[in-house]
């Protein structure tokens, strides 16, 4: 039977990585309450309020295809790749964050909306976000935009467009947060190949995206 844990385990991370890392790697998938760093062994445990999050968390990156092709998207700190898995330990016996940096660790483990904070203001992050495909290799289907993005959120509509040579997508989704997790989580990952269909991520300054047409450039996937 499948572990319940509301620990993830994470492997391979750089010696310098903090606490702040590990909540903006996992903070898109729920409440984080603790974290604990095994320097001398390259491994941390992060602790979701709940076993769902945490379970999230890990099936986000095991859907490692697209079309039936592998898909090189990873997790990183730092720019390393890290590795995530279920921990066998259901939560950590630590005594929780350091009390001087709650307020700033709450900020992350409440907020999807934490990445709506800017120069100490809250703002509602946009529900739109504007997608760049650097060094195209592999065409990007609509179906291939919708799989990817539609792992952090319920995506509304999708228009795709060629702009000053470069391949480019407006991506809807249903609530901002879940556009600001999307943006946290992929951008600068690549699809199909390391080096190859490297997403570049920002919000819009579009609030809302208008589809006449469903085809093959643009869906409006609330009204099919």
């Amino acid at each position: 039977p499948a572990v319940k844990s509301r620990v993830v385990h994470v492997r391979n991370i750089p010696l310098d990585t903090s606490e702040h890392d590990l909540i903006q790697l996992s903070a898109p998938f729920g409440r984080v309450t603790n974290c604990l760093i095994l320097r001398g062994k390259s491994q941390a445990f992060v602790e979701f309020l709940d076993f769902q999050s945490a379970q999230q968390m890990v099936n986000f990156w095991l859907s490692s295809t697209l079309q039936g092709i592998p898909s090189p998207m990873q997790p990183n700190i730092r720019g390393r790749h890290v590795f995530c898995q279920l921990s066998n330990h259901k939560e950590l016996k630590t005594n929780g964050f350091h009390q001087n940096g709650q307020n700033d660790h709450q900020m992350a483990a409440d907020g999807q909306s934490s990445p709506g904070v800017q120069n100490g203001v809250s703002r509602e992050p946009s529900c739109v976000l504007r997608v760049i495909v650097e060094n195209l290799m592999y065409s990007v289907t609509l179906e291939v935009l919708h799989s990817v993005f539609s792992r952090a959120g319920k995506v509304a509509k999708i228009v795709t467009f060629t702009k000053n040579g470069s391949f480019q997508a407006l991506i809807q989704f249903m609530d901002g947060r879940d556009a600001a997790a999307a943006k946290q989580l992929l951008d600068g990952q690549n699809l199909f190949h390391p080096n190859a269909n490297t997403l570049r991520i920002e919000f819009s300054k579009l609030q809302a995206l208008n589809v006449k047409y469903n085809n093959d450039k643009s869906r409006d996937y609330t009204n099919p």
